[in-house]
């Protein structure tokens, strides 16, 4: 009976003493590279936007101008971005059989927030200020068969605060695709809200 403690004890012993080795002999897993850093790097981009309105007077109170734009920006370090943007729409959109509407051109100034959240992909949301100009061409016609065309501004306000969010994915090289979502303009005085729908190709360097 006095042989079972002595058993008991050389049994635990050897299992204490084998535990560091059998650590040692198990495969480690291997780390998972780091994201490549952007601090510092300047981008330069193009984009194709979709601009929807809502809260039009006309029509059914929405509409759709397309347009391109330009994109120039830095990463300050490795989760923080400021950019300045710009484009206009290369042709009116039809609204209603007698109203076009078109965007001359927009500018925008951002300061957003970028994370990695994977090795070749990163989230990111912005904030800052825009400025639109933009015309509405009404058609008329008389009981004479007079047509007069008018041209006016359709958007009250031309600066607004200005927001996105998106996605971007590593393409070739230094090179990026990304998507975006947001909110463009909204004018204080008819209540217009432009969102925007955003493709492009961004070059970093």
């Amino acid at each position: 009976m006095r042989r079972i403690p002595v058993l008991l004890t050389c049994t635990a012993l050897l299992v204490v003493t084998s535990l560091p080795a059998m650590a040692q002999q198990r495969p480690q897993r291997p780390q998972q590279p780091e994201a490549e850093s952007k601090a510092g790097e300047y981008y330069l981009g193009v984009t194709g936007s979709h601009f929807r309105h809502k809260n039009l007077s006309d029509g059914n109170g929405k509409a759709t101008v397309t347009t391109s734009g330009i994109v120039l920006g830095k990463f300050l370090n490795d989760y923080i971005k400021v950019e300045a943007r710009g484009g206009a729409a290369p042709s009116p959109e039809e609204e209603t059989a007698d109203l076009e509407l078109n965007i001359d051109y927009y500018a925008s100034a951002y300061i957003g927030v970028y994370y990695h959240w994977t090795m070749f992909s990163r989230a990111y949301a912005q904030f800052g200020m825009s400025h639109v100009e933009t015309t509405a061409t009404r058609t008329s016609e008389d009981d004479d068969g007079n047509v007069t065309v008018t041209e006016a501004p359709y958007l009250e306000t031309s600066m607004s605060r200005s927001w996105l969010v998106g996605t971007d994915v590593d393409f070739i090289g230094n090179s990026s695709l990304f998507v975006e979502y947001g909110q463009l303009h909204q004018d204080t005085t008819t209540s217009i809200r432009i969102r925007q729908w955003n493709v492009g190709l961004r070059l970093d360097f």
